[in-house]
C-alpha cells in the first residue's frame, strides 16, 4: 500500500517505520500559527487538516497521513518549545 506523509517530522517518519510503513514524505507548505482555540483536540485536528491540505491541495486517490501534537496544561494550550 502506498502512503504519503504530509510532514517533514523525523519523529512521525520513525513511528511509521516502526510498524513497517515506508511512506513517501511530502512536506506541507502550511505555515503553522499558534492560536488557543480552547479545545486542544479541535485545535490539533484542525492543524493536521491544514497540514494535509498544504501538502495535497487537491483530493488524492491514495492514503495520506497528517498529524499535529499539542500540549494542554491547566486549561492553556502551550506553544512549541523554543
Amino acid at each position: 500500500m502506498h502512503i504519503d506523509l504530509a510532514s517533514s517530522s523525523s519523529r512521525r517518519l520513525e513511528l511509521l517505520r516502526q510498524v513497517n510503513i515506508e511512506p513517501v514524505v511530502i512536506p506541507s507548505r502550511h505555515q503553522e500559527i499558534e492560536l488557543d482555540l480552547g479545545d486542544p483536540v479541535a485545535y490539533a485536528r484542525n492543524s493536521a487538516e491544514l497540514k494535509l491540505k498544504g501538502a495535497f491541495p487537491w483530493p488524492g486517490n491514495g492514503v495520506a497521513v497528517a498529524a499535529d501534537t499539542v500540549v494542554h496544561l491547566r486549561g492553556r494550550l502551550l506553544g512549541k518549545p523554543e
